[in-house]
């Protein structure tokens, strides 16, 4: 965009700045779920501690004083083995799914439904979009201002876009300018950019000042990036946190519990 219009000593500074927020929101979200990820990492080392060395330790104890294992041994081994079992064939699902779609981003069309998904996750996917359209308005205003066509900005400005829902809308968008539609009516047709930038496009239209309207929809959408990035880390810690105590409390009735009144039996 710097090279298109001749000012790269301008959109860098901005764009730095740009980046900088964006690098924010990303530390905001890793220090939301930091807490909650050790404790987990924590829980889990504790279930092996017991199915490894606690376990195997209580039932050699009762096979040397010639004792059989009591029900409630018995009842925490089988437990431990389904935990076990369950933790592995989760992880070996994460990794599966993460191998497919990592190949199926190979695939347009599968990358193309991935990003589509991407845009309608609960509280990630308006983070998503919100960035994308500001990253979009932020070359627009920049392509414009120095005298870019909005035709021409609209293709340049694509480049910039990583979603591909997002730039499979520009690329309609910018195929009906050259068929002479206005450049709202253009926007108002698109699925996966707001309705509202069609609505800000026209206003531009009338006070034919579109670069400023530009202007204000990327500082309107970079606020709502952090608004809505301050908001969703608030709701994930004490969700992460409320989740991972009840998995604890789980554990902690049907094996922790079990084991020691095994532990005194065998004693």
């Amino acid at each position: 965009v710097g090279e298109r219009t001749g000012t790269l000593s301008t959109v860098m500074p901005q764009l730095a700045t740009y980046l900088s927020r964006q690098r924010e929101i990303r530390e905001k979200i890793a220090a939301a779920a930091t807490y909650p990820a050790i404790v987990i990492i924590i829980a889990l080392l504790a279930m092996v501690v017991v199915s490894v060395v606690v376990v195997p330790s209580v039932s050699e104890m009762g096979d040397q004083l010639g004792m059989a294992a009591p029900a409630q041994m018995e009842l925490v081994i089988r437990r431990v083995e389904r935990l076990s079992t369950l933790f592995w064939i989760g992880a070996a699902f994460v990794a599966g799914l993460a191998i497919v779609v990592r190949l199926g981003m190979f695939s347009r069309t599968f990358a193309m439904s991935i990003d589509r998904l991407l845009l309608k996750l609960p509280g990630a996917g308006p983070i998503v979009q919100r960035s994308q359209i500001a990253q979009l308005m932020f070359a627009m205003e920049s392509l414009t201002k120095n005298g870019i066509s909005v035709e021409e900005a609209i293709q340049e400005a694509t480049h910039v876009v990583r979603n591909r829902a997002i730039r499979a809308d520009l690329d309609q968008i910018h195929e009906k300018l050259q068929r002479g539609m206005r450049l709202s009516d253009s926007f108002l047709g698109a699925k996966a950019i707001p309705e509202r930038v069609g609505a800000w496009a026209r206003v531009g239209e009338h006070t034919g000042d579109i670069a400023s309207v530009f202007a204000q929809m990327r500082h309107y959408y970079a606020h709502e990036v952090d608004r809505s990035a301050s908001r969703l880390t608030s709701l994930v810690e004490p969700a992460l946190i409320v989740l991972v105590g009840a998995g604890i409390i789980v554990v902690v009735l049907r094996v922790v519990v079990p084991l020691f009144g095994a532990m005194r039996g065998v004693v």
